[in-house]
């Protein structure tokens, strides 16, 4: 019997090796999360913490998280419960969503612009630590959930593989 683990490392392989690699960054494999409506690729098979709602009154989370040469790259997913009225996914929203993480992480946002993710609009955020380091972040909403997809380089990193990273999100049908 395979495992759930050996099923996504056989699906990333083959996925690895259907892709033909760009001349820029390589290609890597496609990391899928059916369950949270997600894809992206992650340079290897994330950590994942987190759970879903007990009940409908409930909320849920999970964070999937890797790390490569020093760089890290995350989705975060935050779900609401059904008792509390979700806002309207435009810019605002996300705009609030990115300072409350600067606060929340003792960043700075220094800047935003308007982006698609995985299909939708949404929003990205470039912010600065208290130490000088750096974090890339994009937010959507679909339904009740709100994804997060940031990527932290390493120091001396040029940022290709993070772009990569961003641009790999995909909203997938639940």
């Amino acid at each position: 019997m395979i495992g759930p683990l050996s099923a996504v490392l056989m699906t990333a392989i083959a996925s690895s090796l259907a892709t033909t690699p760009s001349s820029d960054v390589p290609a890597r494999p496609t990391f899928e999360a059916p369950s949270q409506g997600f894809s992206a690729s992650f340079p290897a098979p994330p950590q994942v913490i987190g759970h879903g709602p007990a009940g409908d009154d409930d909320s849920g989370y999970w964070i999937y998280a890797g790390r490569s040469n020093g760089a890290s790259y995350t989705v975060r997913i935050d779900q609401y419960p059904n008792s509390i009225r979700v806002p309207a996914p435009d810019e605002r929203a996300y705009d609030l969503l990115l300072r409350a993480h600067a606060v929340e992480s003792s960043s700075r946002l220094k800047s935003e612009k308007s982006v698609g993710v995985g299909g939708l609009a949404g929003l990205e955020g470039d912010f600065v630590g208290e130490a000088g380091g750096g974090e890339h972040m994009r937010v959507v909403m679909v339904g009740r959930r709100i994804y997060q997809i940031s990527y932290t380089p390493a120091a001396g990193d040029g940022g290709e593989q993070g772009d990569a990273f961003l641009a790999s999100f995909q909203i997938n049908p639940r």
